[in-house]
């Protein structure tokens, strides 16, 4: 729906590792060319490295006749899914994905919507969980999707007709509204989120749509299903976004575990093609105000320390951090001086205590010289410097 991506066709499976020598080949270059400019690393292929392929080809003058048009779609191929859709901490790209393209036409004919589907919910668990802090994963898809369903976060439209498709294609970008917000700014937004700046259904008037462009993305809705990354499996929970396909309202269960056991069973592979229904995994219909009572408890709530809610945080916090890093240089100077003091405060203690020269008065020690401020006015009764009539 927000990209176009379809989720159909072969699981990708896990990949088994090619040497450099196979993965050279299915680029058209040589091993040891990806060598000698250091464009393999365990296994990997560096993301420059392939730019730097591409940038070299004159690929306007490369068509299907042309003897080098495989192998140099191959390498735009895996710059594409190493940068856009399977990132990694180092920028690079598994070489096994050329496995995926011998020969081209095979390329195709895999489930790609599914597997970086797979990959935004892995990533996110990752983040979630504390496993780390990078977003490996498409992280424009979260951009996107807060622009249908937040409304703080939602640019103006650069095309009006809700039929447009892919969704991604009717927002204006940039937008000054969502350009002025510093990131603790965004936080705020989050804090301070209601039940009335959220769209619950923004694919409601779509119903045709989903079935005339998005294939198979609606049999989705309704159902839990097994996305594959790679041999992994990432749960879609149906019952969490019941209300998009039926309109009705229900407060989902706890979902069962789930047991390594069924990710080899004929049951996974089920919920691999085409999920399996759930509506025995949501509680009865309620009303659309005992809906929201309950989603207010579960989704919405603090990202921040409780004292950054208060009403008007957002604009006095916006301020304060603009003045904060306007301030950072004289307070790294206090900081110095703070620390040469306590040294000298102790030194002159230490002699006092010891009477180590007691002809030496303290009026003839020369007071600390401290070094000069940078001339730097702070007047937060000043307006900013840009204007934030929009926040």
């Amino acid at each position: 729906m927000l990209t176009g991506i379809q989720i159909v066709g072969e699981v990708i499976p896990p990949l088994p590792d090619i040497s450099m020598d196979q993965a050279a080949a299915l680029m058209g270059v040589s091993p040891a060319t990806v060598a000698s400019d250091s464009g393999w690393e365990a296994g990997k292929v560096k993301l420059s490295w392939l730019g730097s392929v591409l940038g070299e080809v004159a690929l306007a003058v490369i068509d299907l006749d042309s003897p080098a048009f495989t192998s140099i779609l191959r390498v735009f191929l895996l710059f594409i899914l190493g940068s856009c859709f399977f990132m990694t901490d180092r920028s690079c790209v598994d070489s096994s994905f050329l496995s995926l393209m011998d020969p081209i036409d095979r390329f195709d004919t895999f489930d790609w919507g599914g597997a970086i589907y797979a990959s935004i919910l892995a990533g996110l668990s990752r983040v979630s969980r504390g496993g780390g802090r990078s977003a490996r994963f498409f992280y424009p898809f979260l951009e996107m999707w807060a622009h249908e369903y937040l409304d703080p976060f939602r640019p103006t439209l650069r095309i009006p007709d809700i039929t447009s498709f892919p969704r991604s294609s009717r927002w204006s970008a940039p937008c000054s509204k969502v350009d002025s917000h510093l990131l603790d700014k965004a936080r705020e937004e989050l804090d301070r989120l209601t039940m009335r700046r959220v769209t619950l259904r923004p694919f409601a008037d779509l119903e045709d749509m989903i079935r005339l462009l998005c294939r198979g993305a609606r049999r989705f809705l309704g159902r839990r299903v097994a996305f594959s990354y790679l041999g992994t499996c990432e749960y879609f929970l149906g019952e969490r976004v019941l209300h998009q396909c039926d309109g009705e309202f229900r407060i989902p269960l706890p979902p069962p575990e789930v047991t390594p056991i069924l990710d080899h069973d004929a049951f996974m592979g089920e919920m691999r093609m085409a999920g399996v229904p759930i509506h025995h995994l949501a509680g009865e219909v309620v009303t659309h105000s005992f809906y929201l009572s309950w989603f207010r408890g579960v989704s919405i709530g603090p990202i921040m320390r409780p004292f950054s809610t208060r009403p008007g945080a957002t604009e006095v916090g916006g301020k304060l951090v603009e003045k904060y890093f306007q301030m950072r240089p004289l307070l790294a100077i206090l900081e110095e001086d703070n620390r040469a003091l306590t040294e000298e405060n102790a030194r002159l203690r230490g002699r006092c205590a010891t009477f180590e020269d007691p002809s030496v008065t303290l009026a003839e020690i020369p007071p600390h010289q401290c070094r000069s401020r940078p001339d730097l006015s702070f007047d937060f009764d000043a307006d900013p410097a840009q204007d934030d009539d929009e926040d």
